[in-house]
């Protein structure tokens, strides 16, 4: 009876020193579309860090290095960046330049979230090239996955699905429970 107890009492003691510090970071970086994401509540079992930043270009993930090599990292930006009259070699000189930003974030795994349409129609081409261009270049990283959420936030004529955003560019409550539900199968 006695040994009964001292192993219930090991396990006790042996789950209550297990924590969340003890798992793997998840990251969010990007834009105001990861900015404004309560990943918390999307992710209540995992460590989060949201990253985001509100206005954010691709470029400014020159200034992220994370350097835990057993966290993972999920990405979503270029929102800021594209726009409806990029013409095909701007767009070109924009991926190139996106793919080095990306590689050089650190981490163990990156997790690249598509950029999603708008309610401006002439950027949603120039957003479906960027997205398949990338979806492209990303496979030749072991260490990187593209996830395609496009599809999932854009209605049949080319525009967005309203009832997902707040303003035709930034999502709603609902909008975030889709991007979760995009996600987690990933992670």
């Amino acid at each position: 009876m006695k040994e009964k107890s001292l192993y219930v009492l090991y396990i006790v003691i042996l789950l209550c020193s297990c924590s969340k510090d003890d798992e793997h970071v998840l990251y969010f970086l990007g834009d105001s579309m990861i900015a404004n994401w309560d990943v918390e509540v999307t992710f209540p079992n995992r460590i989060t860090k949201n990253l985001g930043v509100d206005g954010l270009h691709a470029e400014g993930l020159r200034n992220v290095n994370i350097s835990d090599i057993s966290s993972e990292v999920v990405v979503l930006v270029g929102t800021n960046d594209l726009h409806g009259h990029m013409s095909d070699e701007e767009l070109a000189v924009y991926c190139d330049s996106y793919e080095k930003e990306i590689c050089r974030i650190g981490g163990g795994r990156i997790f690249v979230i598509s950029v999603l349409p708008s309610s401006d129609k002439d950027k949603n081409s120039i957003i479906e090239k960027f997205n398949k261009e990338m979806c492209q270049r990303l496979k030749q990283y072991m260490n990187v996955s593209f996830i395609d959420c496009y599809d999932a936030f854009s209605d049949e004529d080319g525009g967005i699905k309203e009832d997902l955003f707040r303003d035709g560019l930034h999502l709603n409550d609902y909008g975030y429970m889709l991007l979760g539900d995009q996600v987690k199968p990933f992670l």
